[in-house]
């Protein structure tokens, strides 16, 4: 691990590793919440905003990313159930990075999420 900060609220850690992820927890319980996954290189730090809401990581890979907390710490189901319910420009599939988030494998190309 090469760096951690708690959650304006106290109530969650934000870890940033070596192994190119960043993980959030829960503080009281030490359990961990999600992974955030897409640096292609070492995570130097993460912190969260002042709101609690999104989280920012910087990587060897010389690149900084911002993620949303609420996505990525919610379960399959709900991740899937809001994204049916956005019905954004007729998208009804999950993206690699939402898909990643839900917990499917890499090799599953597509998912129809919102089929009826």
């Amino acid at each position: 691990m090469s760096s951690a900060a708690f959650s304006p609220d106290g109530t969650r850690i934000v870890t940033a590793s070596w192994d190119a992820t960043a993980r959030i927890w829960n503080a009281a319980a030490g359990k961990e919440l999600a992974v955030l996954r897409g640096h292609d290189g070492g995570v130097l730090s993460a912190a969260f905003s002042p709101d609690g809401t999104r989280i920012v990581t910087a990587s060897v890979d010389k690149t900084a990313r911002i993620w949303d907390v609420h996505v990525a710490t919610m379960m399959a189901g709900e991740l899937v159930t809001e994204s049916c319910s956005r019905r954004l420009h007729g998208i009804t599939t999950l993206s690699r990075d939402e898909m990643r988030l839900a917990g499917y494998p890499d090799d599953v190309r597509e998912i129809e999420v919102c089929a009826e």
